[in-house]
């Protein structure tokens, strides 16, 4: 099976550069909001910007928005990761409110499950 390409993640990338942040100097910034366990370094940002890291853990996501400005995941141009069967990445607003809130209260239900079925309906 052929293994496509990660798409880079434009918004986020001039998100970044709007602002003049170097990836560490962004990693930095976004690791004053963070506990140590979840720091970056420019690594990781260059791993958002590629497009090999599409959703970030909700810690780290939290700390891009408040250091760039973002009152969305969407845009920073993060989307929940899909297999590759599955079709393309969607951005996080694809699922609706109630399927977020399912997410969040029913243990035992992963993301995904939920996902899937979000996008089998689009």
């Amino acid at each position: 099976m052929a293994r496509t390409e990660p798409q880079r993640n434009e918004r986020f990338r001039v998100a970044r550069t709007r602002l003049q942040f170097t990836r560490q100097a962004l990693a930095d910034a976004a690791n004053q909001h963070l506990p140590r366990l979840y720091s970056m370094n420019d690594n990781d940002i260059g791993k958002i910007e590629r497009g090999v890291v599409t959703w970030p853990g909700s810690e780290r996501r939290a700390a891009l928005r408040k250091v760039l400005g973002a009152a969305t995941d969407d845009e920073l141009g993060s989307s929940i990761p899909v297999p590759s069967s599955l079709g393309p990445a969607l951005p996080h607003s694809a699922l609706s409110s109630s399927h977020r809130r399912r997410i969040r209260s029913l243990p035992g239900v992963s993301t995904m499950s939920v996902y899937r079925k979000a996008l089998i309906r689009l």
